[in-house]
């Protein structure tokens, strides 16, 4: 039947049929990547030289091999600030390339072995192949450095590649093994003598070390055993395979006699073999978005089988996993759990000739409706039936094959619209009932906030716990009464600089913990940091100018009263901003442009937030009012508008408590957006209702230590129904998920690409509402080692979406407007303040061996990428 492509991801095709249903093709591992501009390439490792380096035509990351020379052997660059580089201890002769190999003749043991390095999907992997038998014993140095990231050591010697606590890549167990060796990672020209052979075929012992380097880095020392490369029943050639690959890969292979890691190997085996040897293979698919199936066909590449037919032996069964399992670090003790039920068993041998390679499939419609229906997918295992010692296994192409075999693939039948990668993934946590504010990681506080203001980029947020604070509270930030913090721009306010210029450096307190940059003279007058801050600069008129070392922004300090504070705040690209203060130091008036321009020479073309402050105490014991010195009032002025307006409101009680906001502005019959709070005697917030939360009953065990959280019944839903969303604020859809509905993620308004939202985690344990579309868009995923920001920006992708909606006519039900993509960038930098940021933890060692908080340099790009959207994002909807 004729089938049409609908739609493309990285791991998937989606075909509809001349009946209307649709099938979908879903990878273990990526098969095509998107270059600059949007559009598809099919995966290609083959090799081509291209300005001095050799590399994939086509591949996930970043591979370069080198060319010839000094230097590395191999760079893998995951984004614009991580690097992963292997070095080799002498000149490198200009490769051979076959394929995806790139062939280093005679560098190892005095000429008697090749260097070969070759591309993989995902990664790379390297070998050291002795085509001879050496005259002596064999070491292999393998420099590794990186950049962004931290080298560590696995189990076995085994090199580990990680960001933060997050293990990004890894080596495998090295083996050595000869020319024989019936590991699934044996060459291919040497499948058919596997059965007749096997009991020839030799493995050796290797030792593998990792020593420390200069910089930071590390040395992989490799030891194959010089009793086996001399051993006469040893056939040459003999591969000394260690291998660095990107955890980007679903499937891997284990074996009862190798307790190793395949995750690189271009082959995977299963089945057992007459010596009571054992293997398993593992695979997993991405199956969200999947619709209840008419039909699923697992499908492998066979290679090798003890006979050629289609009834082999007891054949292999396919069976569901039922916990969880990482292909980077799997091996054959411990496993995860799997089930008999809905198990499949498939005889198939070799299909093509003489034990040639065919496909063999396995019929699991019964295990992927129940992952459709929400049953954790933690993927499949392939083994024996019964694991009894008997000639009874396979041998298949992996994801990382090279060859140009067929990977891993489940096809997926259904009479519903499928869109892969979409929807909630069940193996994951659900997202817990909301409550109206987060657990803060550090202490382990509740914490209350909203987001009072976020026109034209003047973003004034606010929080409140009754827990001890980690990040500071300054007293220009408490005027909001007991336990609150107003953190006008977000928060970045709170740093203080002191100037000890004359001593030969300048410092900058954080409000993030009682961290602190330091900033030594240079001889040119400049300051420069020890530990992560960036350069200072101070300026004839006696300001300082600071401009951090990696995020995009930079800062003036002025000296206000007794303190320098910030002035400015801005990028190269954004405009400024401007901060003014009244003689006490708090805020009085915040200046922000609509473009990118500097509201510091320019402050007629920027839009204003004024900080009115009570002069008096009007509040009773009965009476809600003002407090004489807290905030009244912010009044927000559009640049271009003669009518200054009161963006929100705040009222006290008589105990300086802050009892309710208000912003009565209205458009389009939105309701009046309102907070109110009561508190009990410790401080906590015990009762509050928002407009955006509904009304809640909160209970605690202590100070900030809440232990229950009830909402009152509600009538949201009865009515409106699922698809529509009957609030106008953003953080009812990227937070809250109180609706869903499909939205537009395409800027031309003439094409019409929909998404479905569904959870995402945040690294704090939360949860927000996105779609998949394309991360972060222009800029990495993840600006620091450890750190993404790839949920934030799904959810800023799905409020964009709510808009465009609105804009070309789709509107679901939707009261949601254009003039409300502010809303959406306020929100999207909480996530990443308050979701992401705040579970951040550690210090990175920065020049001169100093380290610094990785926490306020995740909200400095936090910053970053709010100035981004802020000013940019317009153009998106």
């Amino acid at each position: 039947m004729a089938r049409t492509v609908v739609d493309r991801t990285e791991t998937s095709t989606t075909y509809r049929l001349a009946d209307g249903r649709t099938v979908t093709e879903l990878h273990s591992a990526p098969i095509r990547v998107r270059r600059a501009g949007g559009a598809w390439a099919d995966m290609d490792t083959a090799l081509v030289e291209e300005s001095g380096a050799v590399r994939p035509r086509a591949a996930v990351g970043d591979t370069r091999f080198s060319a010839g020379g000094k230097g590395a052997f191999a760079r893998l660059r995951l984004d614009s600030g991580r690097l992963l580089e292997l070095g080799w201890n002498g000149e490198l002769p200009r490769p051979v390339i076959k394929g995806s190999k790139a062939v280093y003749r005679g560098v190892v043991a005095a000429g008697a072995g090749d260097l070969v390095a070759t591309a993989l999907p995902a990664g790379l992997r390297f070998d050291v192949v002795l085509n001879r038998r050496p005259t002596g014993p064999v070491e292999v140095k393998v420099p590794v450095t990186a950049k962004g990231l931290t080298l560590g050591e696995a189990d076995g010697g085994r090199l580990s590649i990680q960001a933060g606590d997050t293990v990004l890549a890894t080596s495998s167990a090295p083996v050595v093994y000869d020319a024989r060796s019936p590991h699934a990672r044996a060459q291919r020209e040497n499948k058919r003598q596997r059965g007749s052979q096997a009991s020839q075929a030799r493995t050796g012992n290797i030792t593998a070390t990792l020593a420390d380097a200069a910089g930071g880095g590390k040395t992989l020392l490799l030891k194959p055993s010089a009793a086996f490369l001399a051993d006469p029943a040893t056939t040459y050639p003999v591969t000394v395979d260690p291998s660095v690959v990107l955890p980007l890969s679903n499937d891997t292979d284990v074996n009862s006699v190798f307790d190793g890691n395949n995750i690189s190997g271009s082959y995977l085996k299963a089945g057992t073999e007459a010596d009571g040897e054992k293997a398993r293979t593992y695979l997993r698919f991405d199956t969200r978005g999947l619709k209840t199936p008419t039909k699923a066909v697992l499908k492998l590449t066979n290679l090798d089988a003890p006979a050629c037919g289609p009834a082999v032996s007891a054949g292999i069964q396919a069976r569901r996993v039922t916990s969880h399992w990482d292909a980077t670090t799997q091996t054959w003790a411990p496993q995860p759990t799997s089930t008999t039920e809905d198990a499949v068993v498939s005889t198939e041998g070799s299909q093509l000739g003489a034990c040639g390679s065919g496909t063999m499939t396995w019929d699991i419609t019964a295990m992927v409706a129940k992952w459709a229906a929400g049953t954790a997918n933690h993927g499949l295992v392939l083994q024996s039936p019964t694991e009894t010692a008997q000639a009874n296994y396979r041998v298949f192409a992996a994801a990382e094959n090279t060859d140009g075999l067929a990977a891993p693939v489940l096809e997926v039948t259904s009479d519903e619209v499928i869109t892969p990668g979409e929807g909630e993934d069940p193996a994951d946590p659900g997202p817990a009932d909301f409550k109206p504010g987060h657990v803060d990681p550090p202490t382990g506080n509740w914490m209350t906030s909203a987001i009072d203001l976020s026109d034209d980029g003047l973003l004034v947020t606010r929080n409140h716990t009754a827990g001890q604070r980690l990040d500071v509270a300054r007293p220009n930030e408490q005027v909001l009464g007991p336990l609150w913090q107003l953190e006008p721009l977000g928060g970045v306010l709170g740093h203080r600089l002191k100037d000890y210029s004359a001593n030969g450096y300048v410092e900058i307190a954080l409000n993030v913990g009682t961290e602190s940059y330091r900033f030594q003279a240079n001889p040119d007058g400049t300051f420069a940091s020890t530990d992560g801050g960036g350069t200072l600069v101070k300026n004839a008129d006696g300001t300082f100018t600071q401009t951090l070392q990696d995020a995009d922004i930079a800062y003036t300090w002025s000296k206000i009263g007794q303190e320098y504070l910030v002035t400015a705040i801005g990028s190269r690209s954004d405009g400024r901003q401007a901060v003014q203060y009244d003689a006490s130091g708090r805020f009085s008036r915040i200046l922000s442009p609509p473009a990118a321009e500097d509201c510091v020479s320019t402050p007629a073309a920027c839009s204003t937030a004024t900080f009115q402050y009570a002069t008096t105490t009007t509040a009773t014991a009965s009476v809600l009012g003002d407090i004489a010195g807290q905030l009244k009032a912010i009044v927000y002025d559009a640049v271009g508008d003669p009518v200054p307006v009161t963006a929100i409101s705040y009222q006290y009680d008589a105990a300086k408590r802050l009892r309710k906001a208000e912003d009565t502005r209205q458009a389009d019959g939105d309701p009046v957006r309102q907070f109110t709070y009561t508190y009990d005697s410790q401080g906590n917030i015990k009762n509050l209702t928002t407009t955006e939360d509904g009304t809640w009953t909160l209970t605690y065990s202590g100070p900030g230590k809440m232990t229950s959280a009830v909402a009152a019944p509600t009538t949201f839903g009865a009515t409106a129904g699922a698809e529509s969303c009957p609030a106008p604020y953003a953080s009812d859809y990227l937070l809250r998920g109180k609706c869903r509905v499909r939205v537009d993620v395409e800027e031309d308004s003439a094409v019409k690409v929909f998404r479905t939202p569904f959870w995402k985690g945040t690294l704090t344990g939360g949860s927000v509402m996105g779609i998949t579309n394309d991360g972060c868009t222009i800029v990495p995923n993840s600006p620091m080692s450890g750190v993404s920001f790839k949920v934030a920006c799904d959810a800023h992708d799905y409020g964009y979406g709510l808009i465009r909606n609105r804009k070309n006519g789709e509107s679901n039900g939707l009261r949601y407007r254009p003039s409300q993509r502010t809303a959406v960038d306020a929100v999207f930098y909480t996530i990443l303040k308050e979701r992401i940021c705040a579970a951040v933890t550690g210090y990175d060692i920065g020049p001169r061996g100093m380290r610094f908080s990785r926490r306020a340099k995740c909200y400095d790009w936090a910053r970053t990428y709010y100035n981004g959207v802020r000013a940019w994002g317009n153009s998106a909807i």
